[in-house]
């Protein structure tokens, strides 16, 4: 959906990030506080909202319950009366990233990772390149109460801490005080994937880290440091975790 046609709610919530970060894996935590550990409905859309493509308005996408929008635009490619009182940044390391752009049942090699790696390094309509889409926000001067930055490993490892600190952002601690289990089953990988594989099947790959580390060369190290270099030196440690 292009930004344009959006009808702004005062208690929207946007979950932005570069492709393959885990924004949908976030925007399905927030759904799940806000229906309380409950199925999100199948008829809740992915509210996916970008730049002019020629994509259809969801069906339901004016239900009366909160949205959740999602971007993988840059901070300065989304409209500034469009912006939610409440953003939640979600950052993947840029080789997991790379290497999660392809799905499980591909065999990765050296040379498929070097043919993907110009998705990533240049300037696109769709995030920008992967730095240039952490540094954007990183670096917008939001303020904490209205900019929540996450990283995908920080989902990853404490689960329970990071949504924790995303249901006290949006003001649903109570929800997850009280359906932290169904949370987090609803939040599981195997879940997403059995949940999603008929209605948004490209949603969910695995979670897996490192699966670039077999395949990795120097070639490929110097052209990530060249891209890391182009972050500051406090967005390249948030970027590393």
């Amino acid at each position: 959906m292009d930004w344009n046609k959006l009808s702004l709610r005062a208690d929207d919530i946007l979950v932005a990030g570069f492709p393959r970060s885990g924004t949908n894996w976030t925007q399905q935590v927030v759904n799940q506080l806000i229906y309380g550990g409950q199925e999100t409905p199948t008829d809740v859309p992915n509210m996916w909202v970008d730049r002019d493509f020629d994509f259809p308005t969801p069906a339901n996408f004016d239900r009366p319950e909160r949205r959740v929008l999602k971007t993988h635009l840059k901070f300065a490619d989304v409209p500034a009366d469009k912006l939610p009182n409440k953003i939640i940044h979600v950052t993947r390391r840029w080789k997991d990233v790379l290497a999660g752009s392809f799905g499980v049942k591909v065999q990765l090699s050296e040379q498929v990772l070097m043919d993907r790696i110009p998705m990533f390094t240049a300037s696109n309509p769709l995030g920008g390149s992967t730095v240039e889409n952490v540094a954007s926000w990183r670096n917008c001067g939001l303020d904490s109460n209205r900019l929540l930055f996450i990283h995908y490993s920080q989902l990853l490892n404490d689960f329970d801490n990071t949504t924790a600190a995303i249901a006290d952002f949006v003001g649903l601690r109570d929800s997850w005080d009280a359906n932290g289990a169904q949370i987090r089953q609803h939040c599981a990988f195997a879940y997403m994937k059995e949940r999603w594989k008929t209605i948004f099947p490209p949603a969910v790959a695995q979670g897996i880290q490192n699966r670039w580390q077999p395949y990795w060369n120097d070639s490929l190290e110097g052209t990530y440091q060249t891209e890391l270099a182009k972050l500051n030196a406090q967005d390249q440690a948030w970027m590393e975790q």
